[in-house]
């Protein structure tokens, strides 16, 4: 019965193949949530061994995955069939835990569709939102427009520091040694050989500047921007003048994007479960029923 229904769930039009109404326990913008989702999710949880998960606990998770999916689909953040497929094979071909990607696997059974929608589509959606936010130039046009006007200032000779007042940004000075920055023994077998050993990116920008020059190009991060000059040199040290300015945190614009999101749970006793030990979710205020 539960491969069966999996097979159900596993389309876009699930009502359509034959679950009916009651079977829906919430409703998250344009995605429907069913009772059979909530069974999946506690099996991968049981996979990781987590034994002990209830169902109000798994719902407010995939209620968090289905408010990250319809974000994504606001701001025009996609995942194609292919992708999906290509992150697949990585999983398989690069997992550290074979077993418990097994034992996943087992949850699904033959329902392939299932696995890719419920457990490997979230990955996906989680990552390419991060860095659609990351690079969009809308979401932090006010903090790179600060930074270029930082930039003009500095280039026309203006301080670091006066030029970093003058906008209400931040100056500072930074030393940047050349070296490897180890990774913990009990990390580095979670790690990709070449990232086992990792130089700090900004040295290969650092190497091509002379003394008391500035770099040519605004530095952009996941946290900020950045002007730079490279102040001197020391052995393997560089010391470095840099205004940065800082994006704004991921989390207040997503929050701002999901409050455009309807969510409704359906059944009452989940609903008054969550409500009962996740009286703070950030999400509950918004919450129609």
């Amino acid at each position: 019965m539960l491969l069966i229904l999996l097979g159900l769930v596993s389309g876009v039009g699930a009502d359509a193949a034959g679950l009916k109404a009651e079977g829906v326990v919430a409703i998250v913008g344009k995605t429907s949530l069913y009772r059979i989702e909530i069974v999946c999710r506690k099996g991968i949880e049981r996979a990781y061994g987590n034994t002990g998960t209830n169902n109000g606990a798994v719902l407010v998770a995939l209620i968090n995955d289905a408010i990250e999916c319809e974000v994504s689909s606001l701001n025009g953040v996609t995942v194609s069939p292919a992708e999906i497929s290509e992150f697949s094979r990585y999983v398989d071909e690069n997992t550290k835990a074979p077993e418990i990607l097994e034992e996943i696997k087992k949850v699904f059974g033959i329902y392939r569709v299932s696995y890719e929608r419920l457990y490997l589509r979230p990955r996906m959606i989680n990552r390419k939102l991060h860095a659609f936010y990351s690079r969009s130039t809308e979401i932090h046009k006010k903090e790179r427009a600060l930074i270029e006007r930082a930039y003009r200032l500095v280039h026309g000779g203006m301080p670091f520091a006066k030029a970093a007042e003058k906008l209400g940004l931040k100056a500072s000075v930074i030393e940047v040694e050349d070296k490897e920055h180890a990774v913990a023994d009990a990390l580095q077998k979670y790690m990709p050989k070449p990232e086992v050993g990792m130089k700090d990116p900004l040295i290969a920008i650092l190497e091509t500047l002379p003394a008391g020059e500035l770099h040519r190009y605004i530095i952009e991060s996941d946290a900020d921007y950045r002007v730079i000059r490279l102040a001197g040199k020391k052995d393997k040290t560089y010391l470095v003048e840099a205004i940065a300015a800082a994006k704004r945190p991921f989390d207040d614009w997503f929050r701002e994007q999901a409050g455009k999101i309807k969510i409704s749970i359906r059944d009452p006793e989940l609903l008054a479960g969550i409500k009962k030990t996740y009286p703070e979710l950030w999400w509950m205020k918004g919450l129609g029923n």
